[in-house]
């Protein structure tokens, strides 16, 4: 859940809540994306784009100080792009630097995942990699369709936010899911208690799963380990 974002014309930063795992913060600059993000020796900045972590020590403040210079030379007038160089610039202990992660490229069963949150969507396509799914990402819930109508790799299982923001919600889209997948399990992923009327599930059929946010990993690994052992009945 995010707790706090900021836009400007050319940057935009949003800030994860408290207990929300591994991802701080995301920052959007024209076309690149960073995120900052907890490591074993205490905080790193990614590159998305590039899928590369950046050196830890100062990277903070090398992205930071970029950003500055991106924003005063905007306002000038000029047109450049943003931090082009910062990876090269940045020193990279010797041993530091981990392979990307493959997306999309395994055998496992493909999880459907729509979440409007960029640092949830790529905290959850890691988490589903690394556990042997191919995750297939969907921003909005007119790309879920899409994806989903397009039949390209068929899902398993869908997992979708509750609170998507666009003209179809997070509740109109399972529906419509169920109109184009009978019987495919949902799993609704919610900061809203059960109690809460905004997580209120009645009417949208089944099989479906209430997960609450912030996602417990090991949780959400046990509810698709479950389905799938299930034949997808949920």
């Amino acid at each position: 859940m995010c707790s706090f974002a900021a836009s400007l014309p050319d940057a935009h930063i949003e800030f994860a809540g408290a207990g929300t795992g591994r991802v701080l913060a995301m920052l959007t600059v024209a076309d690149r994306q960073f995120l900052f993000e907890r490591s074993p020796s205490g905080i790193r900045v990614r590159d998305i784009k590039e899928r590369h972590p950046l050196a830890e020590a100062g990277a903070i403040e090398r992205v930071l100080a970029d950003l500055r210079d991106y924003l005063l030379r905007r306002a000038r007038g000029e047109v450049v792009p943003f931090g082009p160089e910062i990876r090269n610039r940045t020193e990279m202990p010797e041993g530091t630097e981990t392979p990307p992660t493959t997306r999309n490229g395994g055998d496992g069963p493909v999880i459907l995942v729509v979440e409007d949150q960029s640092y949830s969507a790529q905290e959850l396509e890691e988490l589903l990699s690394r556990a042997g799914y191919r995750p297939m990402l969907a921003r909005d819930s007119a790309a879920a369709l899409a994806a989903l109508d397009a039949q390209q790799h068929p899902a398993t299982v869908a997992l979708v936010s509750l609170h998507l923001r666009g003209a179809i919600s997070g509740r109109e889209l399972v529906l419509r899911l169920r109109q184009q997948r009978p019987g495919l399990p949902v799993l609704v992923m919610t900061g809203h208690p059960p109690t809460a009327p905004e997580a209120d599930l009645r009417g949208l059929g089944g099989p479906t799963v209430r997960l609450l946010k912030p996602i417990e990993p090991d949780r959400l690994l046990q509810c698709l380990g479950d389905i799938i052992a299930n034949g997808g009945s949920g």
